[in-house]
Parts: structure tokens; C-alpha cells; sequence
């Protein structure tokens, strides 16, 4: 059997004039471990500290891209870049994030009424994803 393995994952969200953020771009990461998925799902239960570890986490491993600045100057998608945006921005992107990482894609095969699996191989083509536009 070849090896599989995953094409990396990017999520583009672009907001517009209905949402607090009217022009901001960012490019975030899907394609990391449970244990981030975990971790970023669990901010709110963390002390001061764990939740510092997490922004700057956020912003090394899953923010690649962004047009956002401060007093005109770009803000560095990096960790500590993030940790410079305030808090309801961080916990806005934080939360868009958590919503596309765990989007499932739908059906690509109609499900077994048997419970078995069948020995033929299945050829499934690509879904297309397009950019997500957050309103």
C-alpha cells in the first residue's frame, strides 16, 4: 500500500462591513495535531500564564498571514505579534478558527447499510473548497 498523506490545509477569511473587522485578511493553519486542537479549545480553562503560551502558540503555528496593524504599521503574524492584538480580537480569530478546523467536508460516498466494509477500492475526486467569506 502507497503512503498517504494530507495536503495542508489553509483557510482564507476575509470580513466584511457586517462584522466588527471590515477589511481584515487572515490566513490561518489547519493542518496541525489534536494536541493544538485541544489546547486551543481549552483557553478559557488556563491561568494567566497557559493562556500567554496559547495566544503566542496561535500565532507561531496557526496565523500565517494578516493585514492587520496598529498606528499604521503591520503587525507581524507571529506569536508575538498576537499577543500585541486585544484580547476580543484574539478570542474572535481564536473562535473562527476552532469553527473551520473541525469543519467536516460532506458525504463523499453513500454510507453502508451493512456494516461491512466492501474490498473494492473507491475512486473519490476533490471536493473544491472555496475562501471562506465570514459575515
Amino acid at each position: 500500500m502507497d503512503l498517504f498523506e494530507l495536503e495542508p490545509t489553509r483557510h482564507r477569511l476575509r470580513f466584511d462591513e457586517a462584522t466588527r473587522y471590515p477589511g481584515l485578511e487572515v490566513v490561518l493553519n489547519s493542518d496541525v495535531e489534536m494536541s493544538v486542537l485541544f489546547d486551543m479549545s481549552s483557553f478559557e480553562e488556563v491561568d494567566t500564564e497557559g493562556k500567554r503560551g496559547l495566544l503566542h502558540r496561535f500565532g507561531e503555528e496557526i496565523l500565517l498571514e494578516w493585514n492587520y496593524a496598529k498606528r499604521g504599521v503591520a503587525v507581524p503574524a507571529t506569536g508575538a505579534g498576537f499577543l500585541r492584538c486585544p484580547p476580543h480580537l484574539t478570542a474572535f480569530l481564536i473562535g473562527k478558527w476552532l469553527e473551520v478546523a473541525t469543519e467536516v467536508e460532506p458525504p463523499l460516498v453513500e454510507p453502508s447499510t451493512s456494516g461491512t466494509f466492501s474490498p473494492e477500492l473507491t475512486t473519490i475526486s476533490p471536493v473544491e473548497k472555496s475562501p471562506s467569506r465570514v459575515s
